[in-house]
């Protein structure tokens, strides 16, 4: 057995071999939506019935359920967070199907380091998301497909000519 482990090591293969994925985290939407991943994974697991009930969840550490937070999780963000209202009863919430694809295409997406800082590949230049826009409403959809894509509102405000309060304006509308 150690010479079959030692071997597979030898060549290259994974103890896990994809069990366990590791992804940057590079924008805060997919932060939450992951945390919401994680709280309800228990819950599609059949390990537990509601969010917060698996004791190895974060949510289970909150006070009135008098469990103490493990010591690796004690300067999560995620336990800051808690304390600010709607949070908690947005991870209490089911994942949708947008979230799910979300998930899965962030963990799809590449990283680029620009400058010293870990970016996201992106998947069309600005050209490309403008293109075809030919009145306002398109022009905000297309605006907030290349803020998804990585571009900052500036740099999309630059590229239009258009300054980053008409960027802002325009994905408020798109909301």
């Amino acid at each position: 057995m150690l010479f079959i482990l030692i071997k597979s090591i030898s060549v290259g293969t994974s103890l896990w071999q994809g069990r366990y994925k590791s992804y940057y985290i590079v924008n805060e939407s997919y932060l939450f939506t992951l945390y919401k991943y994680i709280e309800h994974n228990p819950i599609q697991a059949k390990i537990s019935e509601f969010v917060g009930q698996y004791e190895f969840t974060l949510l289970a550490t909150l006070p009135e359920n008098n469990l103490a937070v493990i010591e690796c999780a004690k300067h999560s963000q995620l336990i800051e967070l808690l304390k600010e209202d709607g949070i908690l009863e947005h991870l209490q919430l089911s994942l949708n199907n947008d979230e799910l694809q979300k998930l899965q295409e962030e963990q799809t997406r590449k990283i680029v380091i620009e400058e010293h800082e870990l970016k996201l590949h992106k998947q069309k230049n600005l050209e490309e998301h403008f293109n075809a826009v030919n009145n306002k409403e398109k022009r905000n959809i297309a605006i907030v497909n290349a803020l998804t894509d990585g571009y900052t509102q500036a740099s999309i405000a630059k590229y239009l000519n258009v300054s980053t309060s008409t960027i802002s304006k325009a994905v408020k509308k798109s909301l």
